[in-house]
């Protein structure tokens, strides 16, 4: 292989990041094995929208959700487990922590 190119397959293949698991109702979704950068990119920027008091307008908690579950996934956890809006909060700030380090929160898995 050539010196100019640059293999970033090679460089996630070497990463040996395992994938998280959310548990709900009795039954496992695996998420990502690190936090999708477009959920980060969303994050900053209503961050810097809105304040610290404001909630989560609902349109940015499902785009957030189909980012990290995909959406097929995201809709049959909504529906099936009958989320309410302020759990899909909840969820989304224990997904978060446990990608950050922020939290011990009850996601299977250590990181």
């Amino acid at each position: 292989m050539s010196s100019n190119v640059i293999d970033f397959d090679a460089f996630r293949a070497e990463q040996k990041n395992e994938p998280k698991t959310l548990r709900i109702g009795g039954v496992d979704y695996e998420l990502p094995a690190s936090l999708p950068a477009a959920i980060a990119i969303d994050a900053i920027r209503l961050k810097e929208q809105m304040g610290d008091d404001d909630a989560v307008p609902i349109t940015e908690l499902n785009s957030i959700g189909e980012s990290v579950f995909g959406p097929e996934t995201w809709r049959a956890v909504i529906v099936k487990h009958r989320l309410g809006v302020e759990e899909m909060g909840d969820l989304f700030k224990m997904v978060l922590e446990r990608y950050t380090g922020n939290g011990d929160g009850p996601l299977e898995g250590t990181d």
